[in-house]
Parts: C-alpha cells; sequence; structure tokens
C-alpha cells in the first residue's frame, strides 16, 4: 500500500535501514480477490551529525505555524522532529490524551508534554521499551492510547526481528493518569506478545499493528506478512487480551483470529455493561467489511457496498510546488476510525480517487448507520448513511487550485461532532496540515445534507519535501492522529506532518499538535 525505500541513494550515503522495494500481491493466490494488498511498511533510518538542529531559509511569515492564531485551535505546539527520531522516516504518527499530558509518538521517538504543549520530555522508542527490548529487533509502527475507564494511557509499538522473521507488539501501561511529562519508567507497567503466527501453513510476522482499548480487552489487528523482505501478505491476525497489564499482571490472550482482508481498522464501542468491544472494519475496494468483537468473541464479517467511490488502481501520488518529486497517497488501508456509541454512528476515512478525471487522490470518509448491524447481533450489514471526499471542500482558485487531501484520521466528541484532520498538498502549494468537522452530525439521517466546515489550515510547510532515499514519490504519513478530547465535549487533539526545513542535508519533517474546541 506504500511506496517503500530502494536501496541506498550514493548522494546521501548508506545506513538506510530495512529498505524493502514495492512489492505485489500474487493474483493467483486464493487467499481473497482484493486488489490492494499492503506491502511490508518498515522504517528506513539515515545518519545524522550528532545533535543535528533543523534549519530552514524558507521566509515563514506567510506560514501557518506554531505562533500562528487558528480558527477554532485552543492550543497549537510543535512536537518531535526528524532529528528527535533519529532520522527516522516516515514519522508514523500517535497521539494521546488524557486529564494533565498529552503523549505523542514517532519513528523513534516518544514525547511527553501538558495540554498546552509545554515542558516537553523526549526520549528514543527503544529507551522507553528497554525493560521488553530484545536483542535483534527493531520498532516501528507506534500507538498511543488514553483509556477513559481505566484512566490510564497505553503506548504499543510493533518489534521486528531485524531477519523479519519474527516478531512482538510491545504494550506499556501507565500506572495511573499521569500528571507530570516525566519519562521515568517506574510510572508504567510493560510486556511483550508474540505477534509471530502461522497463517496458510507458513510461518509470518506483524506489520502496522492497529491498537485499541474498550476499558475491558486490548485489540491489536496486524498485517501478517511470509519472512525476508521479499514477504508476501498472507492475512490479518487479531489478537485480543485481556486488562491484566493494567493492574500489574500480565496480559492473558484470550482469542486470536486470522481473517483474508487487510488491515482491520479498530473502532472503540464505549459506554457501560455490555457496550463495549470494537468494531473492525477494513476497505475492500468499493466496499468494506466489517465485523464486532466483544471480550474475545467475535462475529463473522459482513460486506458493505460503497458503490464506485473509488475509481483508482491505488497507486496515488500527489504534487508539491516547485519540484517533480511526489508523496504517497495511496494507501488503501483504512487509516482511521471513530464511533459515536450515543448516535450508533460508524465514520471511517481512507485514501482513494473519487473521479475518472481529473485523477486527483482524496481521503474519502463514509459515515455508516450501526442501529440495524447492533440490533442484529452484527449479522445484518450496517447502512451508509452519507459518504463524500475531501477535496470537494478545498477552494477552487489560490494555493489549493487542483490539490489533494490525504494521510486522513477521524474523531468523534461527546457531543457527536465529527473531525477530520489530513494533509494537502498541490502544484501551487507545499504539503500543509488541514482539519475540517461537522457539527452535529451525530443526529444525521439519510435525509440530512452533510454540514462540514471550510477546512482550516493548521500548519504549512516551509518547503517541498524529499525522503532521503529521494524517492520519486516520497514516503509521507503513514498516519495522521484525530482523537477526542476526555476533557471537553466539544473537543478534539490532532497531530499531523509537515516539512520543517533541513537536517545536516536531508529533508526534514516536523509534527503538529493542536487542541481544537469546535
Amino acid at each position: 500500500m506504500r511506496k517503500h525505500f530502494e536501496g541506498s541513494d550514493p548522494l546521501f550515503g548508506g545506513d538506510h535501514k530495512l529498505g524493502l522495494g514495492d512489492l505485489f500481491f500474487d493474483s493467483s493466490s486464493s487467499i481473497d480477490s482484493f486488489n490492494f494488498f499492503p506491502d511490508p511498511d518498515v522504517p528506513s533510518q539515515v545518519t545524522l551529525q550528532v545533535h543535528a538542529t533543523t534549519t530552514s531559509t524558507s521566509p515563514t511569515s506567510h506560514l501557518v505555524n506554531s505562533t500562528s492564531s487558528i480558527t477554532d485551535v485552543d492550543y497549537h505546539w510543535d512536537g518531535i522532529t526528524f532529528a528527535q527520531s533519529g532520522g527516522y522516516y516516515p514519522p508514523d504518527n500517535a497521539l494521546a490524551a488524557g486529564a494533565y499530558i498529552v503523549i505523542t509518538a514517532e519513528n523513534d521517538a516518544i514525547q511527553f508534554a501538558t495540554l498546552q504543549g509545554t515542558a516537553a520530555q523526549t526520549e528514543s522508542l527503544n529507551t522507553f521499551f528497554s525493560p521488553v527490548l530484545s536483542s535483534g529487533y527493531f520498532l516501528t509502527d507506534p500507538r498511543v492510547l488514553y483509556d477513559a475507564t481505566h484512566h490510564q494511557f497505553v503506548v504499543a509499538v510493533d518489534e521486528v526481528s531485524n531477519t523479519l522473521n519474527s516478531s512482538y507488539v510491545l504494550l506499556a501501561v501507565s500506572k495511573s493518569d499521569l500528571t507530570t511529562t516525566s519519562l521515568s519508567s517506574a510510572n508504567w507497567l510493560f510486556e511483550a506478545v508474540s505477534t509471530t503466527y502461522t497463517l496458510n501453513g507458513l510461518t509470518t510476522w506483524s506489520d502496522q499493528p492497529l491498537v485499541a482499548v474498550d476499558g475491558h480487552n486490548i485489540y491489536i489487528s496486524t498485517n501478517q506478512f511470509t519472512p525476508s523482505s521479499s514477504g508476501t501478505f498472507q492475512g490479518t491476525a487479531v489478537t485480543i487480551l485481556d486488562d491484566g497489564l493494567y493492574s500489574g499482571s500480565s496480559s492473558a490472550v484470550l482469542s486470536t483470529k486470522n481473517y483474508a482482508a487487510p488491515s482491520y481498522q479498530t473502532a472503540e464501542i464505549v459506554g457501560g455493561g455490555t457496550y463495549y468491544g470494537e468494531y473492525l472494519v477494513s476497505n475492500t475496494h468499493n466496499s468494506l467489511s466489517i465485523f464486532e468483537s466483544l471480550n474475545g468473541a467475535s462475529t463473522s464479517p459482513v460486506t458493505v457496498s460503497l458503490d464506485n467511490i473509488d475509481f483508482g488502481n491505488g497507486s496515488y501520488s500527489v504534487s508539491q510546488y516547485g519540484t517533480k518529486y511526489k508523496l504517497d497517497a495511496g494507501d488503501g488501508r483504512i487509516t482511521s476510525a471513530a464511533y459515536d456509541s450515543v448516535n450508533q454512528k460508524l465514520y471511517v476515512v481512507f485514501e482513494g480517487q473519487p473521479h475518472n478525471t481529473p485523477a486527483t487522490p482524496s481521503v474519502e470518509w463514509v459515515q455508516l448507520d450501526m442501529t440495524t448491524f447492533n440490533a442484529s447481533g452484527g449479522t445484518t450489514a450496517p447502512t451508509v448513511l452519507h459518504s463524500g471526499n475531501l477535496n470537494s471542500l478545498l477552494p477552487t482558485t489560490g494555493a489549493t487550485a487542483g490539490a489533494a487531501t490525504f494521510n486522513g484520521s477521524v474523531a468523534v466528541d461527546a457531543n457527536g461532532d465529527v473531525l477530520f484532520n489530513f494533509n494537502v498538498s498541490g502544484s501551487h502549494m507545499y504539503p500543509a496540515d488541514y482539519f475540517t468537522f461537522w457539527k452535529g452530525a451525530g443526529g444525521a439521517t439519510s435525509s440530512t445534507m452533510p454540514s462540514l466546515a471550510t477546512p482550516i489550515d493548521y500548519h504549512d510547510s516551509v518547503a517541498a519535501y524529499i525522503d532521503p532515499g529521494r524517492d520519486p514519490v516520497a514516503r509521507w504519513g503513514d498516519y495522521s492522529t484525530a482523537t477526542f478530547d476526555p476533557a471537553h465535549a466539544n473537543g478534539f487533539y490532532i497531530s499531523n506532518e509537515f516539512d520543517n526545513g533541513k537536517s545536516f542535508i536531508y529533508s526534514s519533517w516536523g509534527t503538529s499538535v493542536d487542541h481544537v474546541l469546535v
């Protein structure tokens, strides 16, 4: 699903960690008929000078940056950078907010800050997970969650052997609702969960873990690949654990089940009594595969037709101002999902091509009514209430003329408002971070006209981004993050990537973190 760095570039030198070439699914396989199977997607790394700093010669007076005043944004700060990561790309964004602090993570760094972005403390993920780190393994794809039931944070990361033949998902659960930005490991409980599974008679390792909590259990969805950099996708493994780690013991595996469709994204079902669990949803190209998991038991997947929402073939990229180098926008996964438990509405986002012409990719969004699905115990497919693409919201003149939207995420607040977080880039602009929202989306019916706000730019790049491998289609993302604010019924926290200049000789990425009140 992603473009991958192929080999070492003599202009920039070596030390590119585990650069994987593009891999293609064998259409003769009987696993599934889906055309957009994922590729192994591990980060690359370049050598940075010790204490590398980021420099930019671009004028910044016109840029939306960390000192700008932005509509609907309460607090706004710059987070983890390429230099702080130790030279990894792409960043693989993750974020969660608790009652007192915000935790963000990227490849290979984690940062704790106050709710206003102050007193930030940063360290490597290798240091953070050192109590359970294995020798001969590397870390990728961090995720950060806040369990509002336990009032504890959960941090997860994929740990893959350097030989790409075995894997774990490392978990860290905070002992309390952290009140300071201290990095002390004494505040955390750690566990390593094996994700080396046999699928279709073959040993597989996990990639791109999607992790969720529902106040009762921990859910891990992973794409499974055969060993080596030429490995092929074998299916999705969904691992469900109990909450033992929260109380100081260990989390036992309740169940593990395999699915043919790729990248089942999680969406927490919140509430008391039996009203918890997770929806898991996969993009199967112009349709969705969805099932419910509760306390270790799962329903069978059902299919939801999306008609011709995606006219392309998955090979999407977006332009940047002033360069031939493009950014990848071909992530066929459901990159984010969020559930409004009060109104029984599920939202998903993914990248697609909304029209035959122009062939400009966009973040596509879908609103599903889960009422009949829930009432049937998961045997009746949910109803598509509304769908759309975020390109249609952009002004058609000026910098955004002909621009694409990509790298999307979605969240729902306690009032039933929905927010979409995404990137915008095109031939007239550098990549930038945007959001839009739909107030009162939870009350929508089939006759409601969706009312999304004009997209708001919350951070611009200072230059076009060219990844250290100088790939014609640069690696970007792989994620942005949007999450609800547990302290404000109309609040969200969002984070995304931007180009912040150069670190040493490389294009450098930065991350923006914002608190939004709609």
